[in-house]
């Protein structure tokens, strides 16, 4: 008996260093799933990393179909590195301006990634930023809610494309 698997990725993506995104820390409002999906979504679009996600329920599935097939059950391979994500999106500053009725408000958002390899090594780092600011006039804005997200998700763009740009992964030595 063979079992065959169909791949549907281009053929490059097979010489692209693997990466496993890890959520370190978070603020109380960016869960960390979505924090994860947030980040492999900016890496996936700046290109170069072949990501590895990890879905938690799987092993809780497999495990038991693989038992009553009589089938040993291995890990799957590790990642060539692992990406350790921190989120630290900053609280809102809003202040009165000059004009009446007018306030500016600032959001500030930043996403530390740090690239380890496995000796536990960090080989890379970098830091992603990303600053909205909105007058309010009367009340009328976009809520810090939505503002926080943007932030976000621009913070964790720029890094990836930051990470794409500066990392070279080593070769492996044997």
């Amino acid at each position: 008996q063979s079992l065959s698997r169909y791949v549907a990725q281009p053929l490059d993506a097979l010489t692209r260093p693997s990466l496993l995104v890890v959520v370190a820390d978070t603020a109380p409002d960016v869960p960390p799933g979505y924090a994860a999906a947030i980040m492999e979504e900016a890496l996936a679009a700046a290109g170069g990393f072949a990501l590895m996600p990890i879905n938690p329920a799987a092993s809780a599935i497999r495990a038991p179909q693989l038992t009553a097939a009589g089938v040993e059950s291995r890990p799957p391979a590790l990642p060539d590195y692992f990406l350790r994500l921190t989120v630290a999106p900053l609280e809102p500053l809003q202040a009165p301006t000059n004009v009446p009725s007018v306030e500016r408000r600032v959001q500030d958002a930043r996403v530390f990634l740090e690239v380890i390899d496995h000796d536990g090594r960090v080989v890379f780092a970098v830091e992603g930023k990303d600053q909205q600011i909105d007058e309010i006039t009367d009340g009328m804005a976009p809520s810090t809610a939505q503002r926080r997200d943007v932030a976000v998700r621009n913070a964790m763009r720029q890094a990836a494309q930051v990470l794409k740009a500066g990392f070279t992964p080593s070769r492996v030595r044997l």
